[in-house]
This record gives structure tokens, sequence and C-alpha cells, in this order.
């Protein structure tokens, strides 16, 4: 079987007979409108590492390669409802090359690289077409533009990890754009061209404001357009999986769904949602795949504000990014902008809205249980967030004194928190305080969902602490006043008619403590 001219991947033909497939086949309804118009037939979709990418790829390869008779494989799919579906099935010449393989069989040099392409590519031109004439045999440009001329069939070009180069030669930049200016050549105002489709992890890179590859539209986890849905599972697809194999939603819910992607809503980590299919039972699939010192290295770089941020992050809070000055590489670090727009672009951070219709701003927060336990590791092993790691560790001794009515000792607890971050927190101001209490009780998180602003009765209790299903704990109610007594907050949550039950420590319920 040929490497890269119209192959078939098995993968997605086991994965298709799996018991935890996930039809995605719409996204090809969606190619095919942008493949009317050429200036729309270039499209780069990118999001974070085991989110589908791959399999993606191999689909697409499926469904256009000329010489296979895909219809057994795709006729019981969503796309073979849509009008388009026979119009493109089987019809192209697909050049797929997965550049993380290829650049590693080239020992990373971009020069090899093409040389190797060139070269592979037209041999299997070659011995498909054997009576093919080419212009130039060291030009793959003209070779391709050759074979579509006298084969009558376009290009679809299907490209996986195109931004292996930006991410494993980083600090390289004239190997960047040399890789860059290749792919410019091969793709921009050909008419051989029937589709160019590409995926990776990163955005396509900026020089200044413009992008590099200019042809191309982009599609991220951030501006997912069109694209949202198949950015990773949506709620619906979770939901019917769970059913299947008897694991619970709301679990599987508590741990993976943490991302918001434009008009598709939740979306669900597919990595970790397969894992926990096949094993039975969640745990901290995704970040296994990467060790959390590839984190660490971001959130310890030195740029104004970044390290306040991480821990509003942290404690729940969602911080507002500029996402626009990011240069869509892994070295331009200008600002906490960048840094935490990476992430974003990484997985580790997930937009929660806009910023009130600013395309440029996002409202950035930490996804899920499985992220959060992530930044947590890094926390406690970074000497830049000594301070941080110390209210995170003493989390779980101080959510014990809470519930045993320890008054004092939460007092003590959250005055340490407060005093220890009162040089990125505004004293007296409520949003501060919420977060310092959000972080004094960080452990409360394995029992609890923590919710700011949760509607009670006639009013919103400041923070609410509601325990996880299927543990036994009290549910809590955090009241904030300034220069206020305890009477005042507990008559606030009597008089407004929060849940009856809840509420804080006070001396009736609990001899010898004050009121919190």
């Amino acid at each position: 079987m040929a490497l890269f001219l119209n192959p078939v991947s098995e993968n997605f033909i086991e994965l298709n007979h799996s018991g935890r497939f996930v039809d995605k086949s719409l996204l090809i309804k969606d190619l095919a409108q942008m493949m009317r118009a050429p200036d729309t037939k270039y499209v780069c979709i990118s999001r974070p590492r085991r989110f589908g990418k791959t399999i993606t790829a191999n689909m697409l390869c499926n469904y256009y390669a000329a010489g296979h008779n895909s219809t057994s494989l795709f006729d019981s799919l969503k796309i073979a409802q849509n009008e388009s579906y026979k119009t493109h099935l089987n019809q192209y010449n697909v050049i797929f090359i997965n550049m993380t393989d290829e650049y590693e069989r080239c020992h990373r040099h971009i020069d090899e690289l093409k040389q190797w392409l060139f070269t592979s590519i037209g041999r299997e031109l070659k011995q498909a077409y054997p009576r093919l004439v080419y212009t130039k045999e060291d030009d793959l440009s003209l070779i391709l533009r050759d074979a579509h001329e006298q084969t009558n069939k376009k290009f679809v070009f299907i490209i996986d990890e195109w931004d292996c180069v930006m991410r494993q030669a980083r600090d390289n930049e004239v190997a960047i754009k040399d890789y860059l200016e290749f792919l410019k050549v091969l793709f921009k105002d050909k008419d051989h061209v029937a589709l160019a489709f590409m995926t990776g992890i990163l955005p396509i890179k900026k020089y200044g404001d413009h992008s590099a590859l200019n042809s191309f539209k982009e599609y991220s986890i951030l501006s997912p357009g069109r694209f949202a849905p198949y950015m990773g599972f949506t709620e619906d697809e979770v939901r019917a999986l769970c059913d299947s194999h008897s694991l619970s939603f709301g679990e599987m819910r508590l741990w993976y769904d943490g991302y918001t992607v434009g008009k598709a809503g939740h979306i669900f980590n597919p990595n970790s949602v397969v894992n926990a299919l096949d094993e039975g039972e969640f745990d901290n699939y995704w970040t296994r795949t990467e060790t959390w010192e590839a984190i660490k290295s971001y959130l310890e770089i030195n740029v104004d504000g970044l390290k306040d941020e991480v821990v509003r992050l942290l404690a729940g809070e969602t911080v507002r990014v500029d996402i626009s000055t990011f240069k869509n590489d892994m070295t331009s670090m200008k600002s906490r902008d960048d840094v935490l727009t990476l992430l974003a672009h990484l997985g580790y951070l997930t937009a929660e809205s806009d910023c009130y219709g600013d395309p440029d701003f996002r409202m950035l927060r930490i996804p899920d249980k499985e992220i959060q336990s992530e930044f947590r590791r890094v926390i406690v092993n970074s000497d830049d967030y000594t301070q941080t790691a110390r209210a995170v560790n003493a989390s779980r001794s101080l959510l014990e004194s809470l519930l045993s009515g320890d008054a004092q000792a939460v007092a003590q607890g959250v005055s340490q928190a407060h005093s220890e971050h009162s040089a990125i927190l505004k004293y007296n101001d409520e949003n501060s305080l919420s977060c310092v209490i959000s972080l004094a009780f960080y452990s409360a998180r394995d029992r609890y969902t923590v919710i700011r602003e949760l509607p009670s009765g006639k009013g919103y209790a400041d923070l609410a602490f509601i325990p996880r299903p299927g543990v036994s704990a009290p549910a809590l109610l955090i009241e904030l006043k300034h220069n206020e007594s305890a009477e005042t907050a507990l008559s606030q949550i009597k008089n407004k008619h929060y849940p009856p039950g809840s509420g804080g420590i006070s001396r009736q319920s609990h001899p010898g403590g004050d009121k919190l």
C-alpha cells in the first residue's frame, strides 16, 4: 500500500466497528461547502493533542481516496444522508502526510524532508500512473500539476500534525520559515488542489499581524466557527456512550466536561472519555500523555502578572485575556496574555466566553477536574508558587476544621491565606475575597462542586459548596461582608430564603466556636 498516495486507514475502519465510535462524518459536509470556492478550499483546524485530529484525518483519507470503494464504511454514517455524499466519495487523488512521522524520518532536517516528499510522492504517482510525463521531476508542485492535467483528477491534501516543526524546532526560526515557505509554494493558487486540510495543535504562525499561510482559513479551539462540534465530544454524544457502557454521565461530566467551544457549547476531552469507557473508571488519563513539567515551564515564565493570574485560575476564577497578541508559536511569549493563550491552545485552559463581543478577548478558566489536578501538581512542585502551594497543602486540614466547627482554626487559616496573597489581591474587594476563600478551601473540590454567586431564594450566595454525588457532607454557604457582623450575614441567608440546612458555623451549633 502507498505511503502518501490514496492510503486507507485500517485504524478508522476498526474504530468504526468498535463500541466507542462517535460519528463525526458531517465534517465532510462542511468541507464540501468550502471546496466550492478557491478562497475557502484551504482549511486549517487546530485543537489540543489527543482530541481526535488523527482519526479525523484518517476518516477523510478513506472518504476521498480514489481507487477504493468506501460505501460500506460510510453508508451507515450521518454524511450518507447529505446530498453531496456520493459527489465526493472516492473521487480524488489524496496526498496524506503525517508530518511528525516524516519529519522524524528525515532526522528533523527541513531540506531532507522536502527532498523525501518530492521523491516519494513522485515515485508513487509514477507507480499508479506509469504513463505520466513530468515537466520537472524535482519540483513537487509541477509534478502534481502534471498529474492533474494528465489524469483529470484533482488532489485532496491531508496533513496531520502540520505544526510539528513549530513545536519540535521551536527555537530554529530559519527552519520554521523554510518549512512555511515550502507549504506556501505547495498550495498557493494551485488549480490541482480540490481541498487542502491541515490539522495540528497550533494555529498558523503569525509574523506581525499576518498569517504565514494567508490562503488558509483557520479554525481553533478558541475560534472554532462552523467546526465547533468536531473539536471534541459533545454532551449528547457522551451521554449516549455512557448509556451504552453503563457509566455515570454525571461523573463523566465532572471529570472531563470542561471545554466551552463556540456554538457547540460543552465539549468533552475525547481521549479521557474513551479511556474511561475502556477502563470502566474515571482518572487523569489525558494529563498522563504528557509530563507535568511541560506546563510547569510555561507557568514559571517571568512575565508581569502571570503568577497572579495563575493563582486566580487555581482558585476557580476566570481571567480576561487578549488572544490577538499571540504569535501562534511556543517561544514568542511577550506577555501573560501570550502564555495563557498558548495554554488554551494546548488544552490546559478553556474559554468561558468572549468578552462582551470583542473578538480579541476571551475569559479563560481551568476546564475540569483532570486539568485542575495538573495545575495543582505544578504549583506544589514549583519554587515560584511557594505561598500558593502552602495554602493548597493546608486546605485539607482547614476544611476538616470547618466541618468540625473549629471556628478559631478556620479564621486563622483564612486570614493566613489572605495575608499571603494580599500583594496581588485587593484586600476588601469581594471578588478577591472569594478568590482567597476558594484557594484556602482548595481541597474541598474533592468533595464539593464550588459555585460562585449561586442563585438562592431571593438572592445570591457568594460561594456555595455543593456535595458531589455520593459524598456524605453538609452543603456550605459563604456570605462575604465588609465591616459587618456575622449576624448580618446569617440574617441575609435567612431573610433571602437561602436553602434550609445550609449556612455558616455558629456558636449555637458548635459550642465554643465563633461565627463564620
